[in-house]
């Protein structure tokens, strides 16, 4: 009973943090993205990263929660396929998504978005 309660508490609190971080995050992008560093040739190509990655915070935190909660109930080379193949899929799908389809930063973050939903939900 109290490892369910924990769980479910732990994911729900997980949640609320994704969602406001997002909020914040996207209110404040641009300076955020000048304070660490992006200039005036820089900025562009980071806040289009910036802005294709950020609204996907907490299907990523989910997984990465996931990933943790199936260590933790003794399942690490399963746990280790699955974000193998994340990894596998964001490698392949960046390079289509820059070289192939000219998307740009905003492309390697959609690739990111992809490897972890195709993880989620597949």
């Amino acid at each position: 009973m109290a490892l369910s309660v924990s769980f479910f508490l732990s994911m729900w609190s997980l949640v609320l943090v994704s969602l406001v971080s997002t909020g914040a995050l996207l209110m404040f992008a641009e300076p955020l993205t000048q304070h660490l560093g992006a200039d005036e040739r820089l900025l562009p190509h980071a806040l289009a990263y910036f802005k294709g990655l950020v609204p996907f915070i907490l299907p990523i935190t989910l997984c990465f929660y996931s990933d943790v909660m199936l260590k933790a109930l003794g399942h690490p080379k399963f746990s280790m396929m699955i974000m193998t193949s994340i990894v596998i899929i964001n490698v392949a799908l960046s390079l289509y998504f820059v070289l192939g389809t000219d998307m740009g930063t905003m492309g390697a973050s959609l690739a990111t978005w992809c490897g972890t939903f195709t993880q989620i939900y597949g």
